[in-house]
């Protein structure tokens, strides 16, 4: 027990240096009390360093997996826009062909209904030559009137008129028809097919 007392006699004697020294250095006695609050500070603070270095290795890692995942993504998409690109022009060509193609039968089939109409008005222009000529037709008995006159009752001023209004006439029926034939065979094609 006299150790004990020795020891808190000790401890008060040094409790009064020390506040003693605060009142003769007030301005001191501040600056050793505010530097051992900042020395147990960055004591705390070095703890909480190491476990904000870990959290900092930890969010860099992250950040480096994130970023090498937007890479990644605007590659893919790079290579998608690539490829889509390239179907695109695989499909407009696909297109193109096919819309070729289908002008080039349609014209076919158009020069075809014209050179067939064009040699059967040939044969009524014909016909009608020798019906003129023979004064008949089929080589039998010739047949009373003025064939002209049969051209113009349905409208056309003789009957080479009237053949050339019957070409003309079906000519314009066979470009409507291969117009409209064109047209739903174009309209037909798949532009967003693969």
């Amino acid at each position: 027990m006299g150790v004990m007392f020795w020891l808190l006699g000790g401890l008060g004697k040094a409790l009064r240096w020390l506040l003693g020294l605060a009142r003769d250095y007030p301005w001191q006695a501040a600056v050793i009390v505010l530097a051992g609050a900042l020395l147990l500070m960055f004591r705390q603070w070095g703890i909480d360093h190491r476990d904000l270095t870990g959290q900092l290795a930890d969010a860099n890692g992250t950040i480096a997996e994130e970023r090498r995942a937007h890479e990644q993504t605007v590659e893919n998409i790079m290579k998608g826009r690539e490829a889509a690109r390239a179907l695109d022009e695989q499909n407009a060509a696909r297109v193109a062909a096919q819309a070729a193609a289908i002008n080039e039968r349609t014209v076919r089939e158009l020069e075809t209904r014209t050179r067939t109409y064009a040699a059967r008005a040939d044969r009524l222009r014909a016909q009608l030559a020798a019906f003129k000529a023979g004064g008949g037709g089929g080589g039998g008995a010739p047949v009373p009137g003025d064939p002209d006159a049969t051209c113009r009752t349905v409208g056309a001023a003789d009957c080479a008129d009237l053949v050339a209004r019957m070409t003309d006439g079906q000519a314009s029926i066979d470009k409507l028809v291969a117009l409209q034939a064109w047209a739903r065979e174009v309209s037909a094609i798949d532009v967003n097919a693969e």
